[in-house]
């Protein structure tokens, strides 16, 4: 089985980092300062993390396919606005959960992320339980970035204005370097 690279791949190599192979990638595990004081910095102020491996799966549907979604992830789906998103999980056949993932509400349907090492085998229980009803594409060419630590939100709003007026679990689109990237501020890793 071929290794796939993150499109971050060159900028970790150019940075020293030590990768080992993850979810079928090559992931970057630490830089030259070492996991200790990266968990520090991280901790104390923010560190910077590619999960581009993540599965970042879109559902496009009408009213229907939050009653289907409801179906298959416990959470009230009918309530939430665009932009805003939720903590949930795919539960197996006997109630007990496969996976958890975080689900998010836009224009023209929900986006869904997945675990890396379980986004082929949830994008095959979901699409199995909505059948083709609903068009459903599980992107492999997006970047997916996770800034985390107590000074995330300064750091990134110094770059992208506007970030800091997000509320916990709600996104919005943003214009950076003449392109147009969705921004959420949904981290739960402590």
């Amino acid at each position: 089985m071929e290794i796939k690279k993150t499109a971050l791949n060159l900028l970790h190599k150019k940075y020293g980092a030590k990768f080992v192979p993850f979810a079928g990638y090559e992931m970057p595990i630490q830089y030259s300062s070492g996991i200790l004081e990266e968990h520090k910095t991280t901790r104390e102020k923010a560190g910077i993390f590619d999960v581009s491996h993540m599965g970042q799966l879109f559902i496009k549907g009408n009213k229907s396919l939050v009653d289907d979604l409801e179906r298959i992830f416990p959470t009230n789906l009918k309530d939430i606005q665009v932009n805003q998103s939720k903590y949930s999980f795919l539960m197996n056949e006997e109630a007990g959960i496969h996976d958890d993932l975080i689900i998010t509400k836009v224009k023209n349907g929900f986006n869904i992320i997945l675990n890396a090492a379980c986004k082929n085998s949830d994008f095959k229980i979901i699409n199995k339980l909505l059948g083709s009803k609903y068009e459903m594409n599980l992107s492999n060419d997006l970047s997916l970035i996770a800034i985390q630590g107590p000074e995330a939100v300064k750091i990134l709003d110094k770059i992208v204005n506007g970030v800091s007026s997000l509320n916990f679990m709600s996104g919005n689109w943003f214009n950076y370097l003449e392109e147009t990237i969705y921004i959420t501020r949904s981290g739960y890793t402590g």
